[in-house]
């Protein structure tokens, strides 16, 4: 994304990250791969916005990760102040959270989940990372009952003027057990993946299932790069370090077209990483495919040729 397309409210976030990092409040903290290793290759320097961040790929599992990444303090204070929502989403997300509220949308959760729930509304509802609650709403109309955690002050006091119980915290925070727990896009930005899943795993009821949503690496793209995520997963990843924290997968599938997401629940045997042999390798000819391409956009682009080209593809495939 270039800076011409950036709104004002995104050149004001930007300035006043790069203006904290400067001042030292946000500081940061390199880090070994989960899989124990610390030998990476570099995919960019920078993310989508142009803020200095460095992404790599492990040359062992295939994860590709933030590194060196913000610390779990910094990140916390991050959220808490709202610079993440005004930064990559809209100026006006709190106006459009009552937008989400109000109409019916962001039922494609409810939907892959309601299969396996049989209309047993007795059951518990938590999602961490649960914004406005534009999720769980779908879930307490249909009579579940439901809890949201989340850090920002502002998204939750919009939830909560829709009758939903939602709270404003970290994982530490999170009182009693659930039968579905949901995490949709929200593993990515974890700081310690392993130790925050296992606290998470805490609060699942016996017989309980994780729902979690997360981006697919497999479709890569510079714009899918951020600060605010630590881990990038493909689907190999994904499953294998859900495995990782015992969790075995009940359902998985494409999500919002190049996400993805999966149903856990609990009894997953411990992964072998030599599952993830060839994974490095294979995400890297991703990752470098995808770059040329874009550098190659960029180069017609400038050359006026991009519109021409795509136009007359257009009409050769008719």
């Amino acid at each position: 994304m270039s800076k011409s397309k950036f709104t004002q409210t995104q050149k004001d976030s930007i300035a006043k990250f790069n203006q904290l990092v400067e001042s030292g409040s946000l500081s940061f903290e390199e880090k070994d791969c989960p899989c124990g290793h610390s030998e990476f290759r570099e995919i960019s320097k920078i993310e989508r916005h142009g803020l200095r961040q460095r992404t790599v790929l492990c040359k062992n599992c295939g994860l590709m990760m933030s590194n060196p990444c913000l610390t779990n303090e910094s990140f916390q204070f991050f959220y808490s102040t709202d610079i993440y929502r005004t930064l990559y989403e809209q100026p006006n997300y709190v106006e459009l959270a009552k937008t989400l509220l109000s109409n019916n949308h962001c039922k494609y959760l409810f939907n892959d989940l309601s299969p396996l729930l049989k209309g047993n509304t007795n059951l518990n509802v938590l999602e961490f990372g649960c914004g406005g609650g534009w999720n769980l709403i779908h879930f307490s109309k249909a009579g579940y009952k439901v809890v949201g955690y989340d850090y920002s002050p502002n998204l939750t006091s919009v939830g909560r003027t829709y009758g939903l119980d939602l709270r404003e915290g970290t994982i530490g925070d999170i009182v009693g057990e659930y039968d579905v727990i949901i995490m949709n896009h929200v593993i990515e930005h974890f700081t310690d993946l392993l130790g925050s899943m296992r606290a998470i795993i805490k609060h699942l009821k016996p017989g309980g299932i994780i729902y979690a949503g997360v981006p697919n690496m497999d479709n890569y793209g510079f714009e899918q790069l951020q600060n605010a995520h630590v881990y990038y997963f493909t689907p190999q990843t994904f499953k294998f370090y859900m495995g990782c924290c015992g969790l075995k997968s009940i359902k998985f599938g494409p999500a919002q077209e190049i996400h993805m997401y999966g149903v856990f629940e609990l009894g997953g045997q411990a992964p072998n990483i030599f599952t993830l042999k060839s994974e490095s390798k294979r995400l890297w000819r991703i990752t470098r495919r995808a770059q040329i391409k874009e550098r190659l956009g960029k180069i017609l682009d400038k050359m006026g040729l991009k519109k021409l080209i795509k136009s007359w593809l257009k009409n050769f495939l008719l």
